[in-house]
């Protein structure tokens, strides 16, 4: 059955996927803004050339002497030019725009690092309480045990009493104390000369003690039920608590920087 700390890991599973898809959409917002930045400057790079052959073409010697030398600066090397003027305010826009404006729908999810933190907790708490629930188990089945030897000695005393209660088998058995015609009740009753006055009680007495053994029969089969199932309980929750503390140390190390194997 799935315990606790399978739905952390279901919660740690889906707090990753956020935070891929929340990567995701980084990454193609930030595409997004590269490939337009990347168009801006290949326009300034053309202006750019454009500029610089213009330079190489005009010289010192090619400009006109009845201009002043503020009308040739701001006439031909001056950055008069709209086509130039109007990429660069389209640049300058989109970078402060960029920079200001946050996509829509675009929410940081819980971060990584305390996450993996309090799944890592979780697992250390759960192998604590399976350290406590095998304790809780070892105790149980200890008074499990004492309970079956109790009813084995009650049923074994039943059983002798219950045999008794039958007398004896033949004349050589003289351990038990009862007449010998004990066994011959059931066929005196029939004939009205010979019945025995206590031959309804010993009847009645052999019946309960026939169902009382089988109760206790059933009982001691459920004692050891419980028991096998106790034991099988033990040894799942030891084999818990250590993969609980393989998977903590693992990943407290990989928190560190460290590598190591899951050793169990």
């Amino acid at each position: 059955y799935p315990d606790k700390v399978d739905h952390l890991l279901q919660e740690e599973k889906k707090g990753l996927h956020n935070l891929k898809r929340y990567s995701e959409n980084q990454l193609q917002e930030i595409s997004r803004q590269l490939q337009v930045l990347y168009s801006h400057r290949q326009k300034l790079f053309e202006f750019c050339k454009e500029k610089g052959r213009v330079l190489d073409i005009i010289s010192e010697n090619a400009r006109p002497r009845h201009l002043s030398q503020d009308q040739i600066g701001n006439k031909f090397l001056g950055p008069e030019n709209t086509d130039c003027q109007a990429a660069i305010r389209s640049a300058r826009g989109t970078c402060e725009k960029f920079r200001n404006i946050q996509p829509l729908n675009w929410y940081k999810p819980e971060n990584r690092r305390e996450l993996k933190e309090s799944v890592t907790q979780a697992l250390g708490k759960k192998a604590d309480e399976s350290a406590h629930i095998w304790e809780d188990s070892t105790l149980t089945s200890g008074d499990v045990r004492n309970m079956t030897q109790r009813q084995q000695r009650i049923h074994d005393e039943m059983e002798t009493g219950y045999h008794l209660q039958l007398g004896p088998v033949s004349s050589l058995d003289l351990s038990v104390r009862e007449r010998l015609d004990r066994p011959l009740v059931k066929i005196l009753q029939r004939h009205p000369g010979t019945q025995l006055p206590e031959s309804t009680l010993i009847s009645q007495g052999t019946v309960s003690l026939q169902k009382s053994l089988s109760k206790t029969r059933d009982t001691i089969g459920l004692l050891h039920d419980t028991q096998i199932k106790l034991k099988e309980d033990q040894e799942n929750k030891l084999r818990g608590e250590s993969i609980d503390r393989a998977a903590a140390r693992l990943r407290v190390r990989s928190a560190k920087g460290r590598r190591e194997r899951l050793c169990l």
